[in-house]
């Protein structure tokens, strides 16, 4: 929406300037002119309201046309300026245009000067807005990119350090999206979607708790799983979001929203909302995008939490593992499938009398090595494929060692559920302890 486009023309004829202002919105519905007889009422009007062209007499007398754009220029130096006067001289629309004039129109009687009038400045106006949206979009692009940079080694979303990382990251859209408030929601189940951070920049303020149910809101639920991004200036009146009129919607003055969807391996796990209070909010490209990729920060940030605690919950229960390894009677070693120890216990270690320093990380044949030089019987086992062997098969035996114990040993293949071979597993245990003949070697 294009509106209307702001016009100040300053003449020091009060007449003429009502005149040429009545002329201006007649030949265009787009002008909206005010008009300053004062210079320095001109300059001041200008500090308090944005306009989009200044049209100027030249003689005047606090200050000439020139003088005036000067001042002009030194606070707005990009703002349309039409000198429109009736000193018609070579030397003023020179002395005009090197000074930083847009254009320079001669009064002259007949509406046409009033026509061309209206054209060059809408033509100047449309150009300045057009630019100034660009120049816009540049710094937000720039101030985005910043956001997105920082947050890609932010500590917090790198580590999982979920709370911390969705606050960092609500502040920031709040502030290069200049939204009234924005809040993060995760997916409890199917039907229920649950606040877990809510920021009032206004007062600076985080909390949570807020819960959203499909029974409540299905039409918003639905528009999660079809659209990545939900952007709305009408968001009582669009079909996605017009299930919060009756309260969400009003109690908080909600004009405008921009939601963007949490998704893993295709599945809605939550949404990042932004939503505006002011009149006529329209959400550009670059922002709409960059609400996606903030959503993505979040996910990623969620995602590295996932795997911090599944980690923590690996390292718990291999912790346990590992003292239910060392309790148990039995001797135990596991090989991958390029026949390197992965693990053992120390009970392993006890029985064959090796170093752990000879085990840990070693290839499976380095240590059957030491076993055979223990032995006395293999229990008809070929020690090479003891513990490399990928057949599939489960082989159990008893064997003598050289010091008179008898073991019974246990090797079996490590198989996931897909049927993927991890390796082999490898258990022995004291049976029985003879005292070495005086023969035995």
């Amino acid at each position: 929406m294009i509106g209307s486009f702001r016009l100040l023309h300053v003449d020091d004829d009060p007449e003429f300037a009502d005149l040429t202002a009545t002329f201006l919105e007649r030949e265009s519905d787009l002008l909206e002119v005010m008009t300053e007889t004062s210079v320095t009422d001109a300059l001041g009007t200008l500090g308090e309201s944005a306009f989009d062209c200044v049209v100027s007499d030249y003689d005047m007398p606090e200050l000439n046309g020139i003088e005036f754009l000067e001042r002009v220029r030194v606070a707005y130096p990009d703002i349309p300026f039409i000198l429109f006067t009736g000193k018609g001289s070579e030397t003023v629309a020179s002395e005009a245009i090197s000074s930083g004039a847009s254009d320079y129109l001669q009064k002259r009687p007949g509406i046409e000067r009033y026509q061309l009038l209206a054209n060059r400045a809408l033509t100047l106006a449309e150009k300045y807005r057009a630019d100034q949206r660009a120049q816009r979009r540049r710094e937000r692009r720039r101030e985005q990119r910043a956001v997105l940079g920082d947050l890609a080694t932010d500590e917090a979303v790198i580590d999982g350090d979920f709370e911390a990382a969705v606050e960092r990251i609500t502040e920031l859209a709040a502030d290069v999206l200049d939204v009234s408030r924005i809040n993060v929601w995760l997916r409890e189940d199917d039907d229920r979607l649950v606040c877990v951070d809510n920021y009032d920049p206004s007062a600076d303020d985080h909390s949570d708790g807020m819960v959203l149910d499909r029974e409540a809101y299905p039409a918003y639920f639905d528009a999660l799983e079809r659209h990545r991004l939900t952007d709305t200036t009408d968001p009582a009146n669009d079909p996605r979001t017009f299930d919060f009129a009756d309260d969400y919607l009003g109690e908080n003055g909600i004009t405008a929203l921009l939601d963007a969807t949490l998704r893993s391996r295709g599945e809605v796990i939550g949404v990042l909302c932004h939503e505006s209070t002011a009149e006529g909010r329209e959400w550009a490209d670059d922002e709409i995008q960059f609400a996606g990729n903030l959503a993505d920060q979040i996910h990623r940030a969620h995602r590295n939490r996932e795997r911090r605690l599944n980690r923590e919950e690996i390292e718990f229960q291999w912790s346990l593992l590992a003292a239910n390894l060392d309790v148990i009677p039995y001797g135990i070693v596991v090989v991958d499938p390029d026949d390197t120890v992965i693990s053992y216990n120390s009970r392993f270690l006890d029985i064959w009398g090796i170093d752990e320093a000879a085990v840990d990380g070693a290839d499976a044949e380095s240590v059957l090595r030491r076993i055979r030089a223990r032995m006395a019987t293999s229990g008809g086992w070929n020690l090479g494929e003891l513990l490399v062997d990928d057949d599939g098969t489960t082989t159990r035996a008893r064997i003598t060692t050289k010091d008179g114990r008898r073991l019974d040993c246990y090797t079996a293949p490590v198989v996931g559920d897909d049927g993927t071979r991890f390796g082999r597993v490898w258990t022995c245990r004291v049976i029985a302890t003879d005292e070495p003949s005086a023969d035995r070697p």
